[in-house]
C-alpha cells in the first residue's frame, strides 16, 4: 500500500479491499487496517478530503466528492453500518 493514491484505482480497490479484510479478520486485518488509516490520512487533504488519482488512463474523472464517499465509507467498515454486514 505505500504507493498510495496516485496508484490507478486506489480509492475504488481500497473500497472494496477495506470490507474484504474485515471479513477475514485476525491477523490480517490487524496488519492491514492501521496501515491503510495511516497512509489515508497522510493523503488526506487541507478540506478533509480526498482527491481522485492522476493517472494516463483516468485524467481526474471523477472529482474529491466520489473520491472522499470511497475512503469514508471504507473507513467506516469496523462499525458494521452496511447492510453487508447485517446478521
Amino acid at each position: 500500500m505505500d504507493e498510495g493514491p496516485d496508484y490507478g484505482h486506489f480509492h475504488y480497490g481500497l473500497f472494496h479491499a477495506v470490507p474484504a479484510m474485515y471479513q477475514l479478520g485476525g491477523k490480517h486485518w490487524e496488519q492491514f487496517f492501521p496501515t491503510t488509516v495511516s497512509t489515508l490520512l497522510r493523503h488526506q487533504g487541507p478540506r478533509g478530503n480526498w482527491m481522485p488519482e492522476h493517472t494516463a488512463e483516468n485524467p481526474q474523472q471523477f472529482g474529491d466528492v466520489y473520491t472522499t464517499a470511497l475512503v469514508v465509507t471504507a473507513l467506516n467498515t469496523p462499525n458494521q453500518l452496511l447492510p453487508i454486514f447485517q446478521k
